[in-house]
């Protein structure tokens, strides 16, 4: 597992609270299958004013780091 960098990970309680929040939107409006995905991570941004995009895409470029560097020793072995 890849943590969050810490200067990008979200407050926890921030976190669970945009979570439910955004869950029980998701039930009010009906929302679910392929579309709730993207209906979850958008309104989470919203409700954390971008926090969590900011933190998801810290992941998402310490996942290319961690991969690029296994493919390079894989490349060398």
């Amino acid at each position: 597992t890849v943590p969050v960098p810490a200067e990008a990970a979200l407050d926890e309680q921030v976190a669970g609270a945009a979570i439910a929040q955004a869950l029980a939107a998701a039930e009010a409006q009906n929302i679910g299958g392929k579309a709730l995905t993207p209906f979850l991570l958008s309104y989470i941004a919203q409700v954390t004013g971008e926090a969590s995009l900011r933190a998801n895409l810290a992941v998402l470029e310490q996942n290319a780091r961690l991969g690029a560097q296994i493919a390079l020793e894989l490349a060398r072995a």
